[in-house]
């Protein structure tokens, strides 16, 4: 549910990075911190990796002399984490990871080699069927507010590990993919620039006339999925990036009573999302969609998720990629 909405009638919450000023009866939410305008800073790879290093390192460092491990799910971010907390600590981590039967959904065998690369006392669950069955009423209890995010369950059974192990917190690597360009989405909406470089005349003309006369069966064919990027590539951005929720791949009469349908706005997150875009700071398409997600992805949703899950287990969560002088420093550098 993106801020300042809430589930509840006449209840708002405050906005990331905003205040609220409360005078002769009336408020106002006033921003205090926005992601700068994106000033380039002319440097090179080398001295900018140097750089990087060093502030990540610093990053860590607060949480030295303190009983603190890692999540672990084998991505770069936490893999990064735990690297620099074993440099800077100069002792092995306890790391902690969730993963699944189903091959298709298991990525914690990433997870195992970054923590025998790092020397890390690994803990890892395997999540059955019935141990989300018996956690899921306590998990929903201790939210305030319904929540989708279907990976707060990982992260609630690797703090659930972590407090059992004696941890008095963890730390995670959120924020990387929102300040350095890491999700798919970016590489996608790359991918749907260099088509429309493409000139109009040859595109729409030749290429996608084309298209329309051919057909797209079998359903996994190159074809169909060419015309699927084709389609989506005539939306404006973000709405693009819409195309696989799968709200959107379903008739929402099918899904949702028509007596709540009837009270529901289904515009309203798409105009949300939009306006969100409009008022992001950045020339690029690139800043825009990473302050966008800054607010939508990373302080609406994942950082909730985590901190949620760690509140549960009493435990701290520390996000060292969202250290100021980390932000300060992805945010000079050029889209490249």
């Amino acid at each position: 549910i993106p801020s300042p909405y809430t589930l509840y009638k006449n209840i708002q919450r405050v906005e990331p990075g905003h205040y609220i000023l409360y005078r002769h009866q009336k408020w106002l939410s006033i921003p205090y911190w926005k992601p700068a305008s994106f000033p380039k800073k002319p440097a090179s790879f080398q001295a900018a990796k140097q750089e990087l290093f060093e502030v990540l390192e610093a990053s860590i460092q607060p949480y030295e002399n303190k009983p603190y491990g890692a999540f672990l799910s084998g991505g770069l971010d936490s893999s990064t984490v735990l690297g620099m907390m074993t440099k800077v600590f100069q002792r092995p981590i306890d790391a902690f990871t969730m993963g699944f039967d189903q091959d298709r959904y298991d990525e914690s065998s990433y997870a195992v080699q970054a923590a025998k690369h790092f020397g890390a006392r690994h803990h890892h669950f395997n999540l059955q069927a019935d141990d989300l069955y018996l956690a899921l009423p306590t998990i929903i209890q201790q939210l305030d507010q319904p929540f989708g995010n279907a990976s707060l369950i990982g992260a609630y059974f690797c703090s659930k590990m972590a407090h059992d192990k004696g941890m008095k917190g963890l730390l995670a690597g959120d924020g990387g993919d929102e300040l350095f360009g890491g999700n798919s989405r970016y590489l996608k909406q790359l991918k749907f620039n260099h088509y429309h470089q493409i000139p109009k005349m040859l595109r729409q003309g030749l290429l996608e006339y084309w298209l329309s006369f051919v057909s797209d069966t079998p359903p996994f064919s190159l074809i169909r999925k060419f015309k699927k990027f084709v389609n989506a590539s005539k939306l404006p951005v973000p709405l693009r990036l819409e195309i696989h929720n799968l709200m959107n791949h379903f008739e929402i009469q099918k899904i949702i009573n028509p007596d709540i349908l009837n009270k529901v706005d289904l515009h309203q997150p798409s105009r949300l999302l939009s306006m969100s875009y409009k008022e992001a700071q950045g020339e690029s398409w690139l800043n825009k969609l990473l302050c966008m997600d800054l607010k939508w992805v990373l302080a609406d949703n994942d950082l909730i998720k985590v901190r949620s899950a760690c509140q549960m287990n009493d435990l701290n969560v520390g996000f060292p990629l969202l250290d100021e002088r980390l932000i300060k420093f992805a945010l000079k550098l050029p889209d490249h």
